[in-house]
């Protein structure tokens, strides 16, 4: 596996994953629909042996927040459970360290327990709830 990182997601074959990513989300109704993919989010992502992309990880530097924030990450079905996401989160790490940024965070569904637990593996701390009211218009 080699791990490759981006400046802008959109120019890179990671939009593809990442699209697939949100539709799953969407259709295991992991997700509100507010995932949103921006034209200049950065992007890590990892290719298996034969040079196919296999997983990719969305990041904003957040420089306001003095944090790096992760909009979206997803690996194929097949190579779950295989290290490519740990891969990538440790690629994001040290460039957190490069930018002397000391908080890494993101967001996940409360019913997204695979996402939680490979948070919670890799040292992440669930800090709160995030909560939604959807007003009803006429």
């Amino acid at each position: 596996m080699q791990i490759q990182h981006y400046e802008a997601v959109c120019q890179t074959q990671a939009l593809p994953l990442l699209v697939r990513g949100w539709h799953e989300l969407l259709t295991a109704d992991l997700t509100d629909g507010t995932i949103i993919i921006g034209w200049d989010h950065k992007a890590i992502v990892a290719f298996s042996d034969a040079g196919m992309p296999i997983g990719a990880l969305s990041w904003i530097d957040q420089e306001w927040g003095n944090q790096l924030f992760i909009p979206l990450a997803y690996v194929l079905p097949e190579h779950r459970r295989q290290g490519v996401y740990t891969a990538m989160w440790n690629v994001l790490v040290a460039k957190a360290v490069e930018l002397k940024r000391p908080v890494i965070a993101s967001g996940t569904s409360i019913r997204n327990t695979a996402c939680r637990a490979t948070m919670a593996k890799l040292g992440r701390i669930e800090r709160g709830i995030y909560t939604r009211f959807d007003v009803p218009l006429p």
